[in-house]
């Protein structure tokens, strides 16, 4: 006998959201439905990554880069002490 599953993958925008998505299709009973964050997402795309990159690993990223990189506007500020921490920080805002 040949079932055909009916699966799809929500990308939800924030971690509440995908508390609600995933309460909805639990309410609705459609177990067949993934709900991932766009870092979750990323990671998969990106292949060959089992995780999301730590702290630590973002933050030695973000200082190797940052003096190269052009900020427009923060140009002035990104050599300043705690632009890393500010950086990675926001992410971890944004991911919230």
């Amino acid at each position: 006998m040949t079932t055909l599953s009916n699966r799809r993958t929500i990308v939800a925008h924030g971690r509440l959201a995908m508390r609600e998505l995933r309460l909805d299709a639990a309410r609705q009973r459609r177990h067949s439905v993934q709900i991932m964050s766009f870092e979750q997402l990323a990671v998969r795309l990106a292949g060959g990554f089992a995780r999301p990159i730590d702290d630590e690993c973002l933050r030695t990223a973000i200082q190797a880069v940052l003096p190269d990189t052009s900020l427009g506007e923060l140009e002035s500020i990104k050599l300043l002490p705690g632009m890393v921490d500010a950086a990675a920080d926001s992410r971890a805002t944004a991911r919230r």
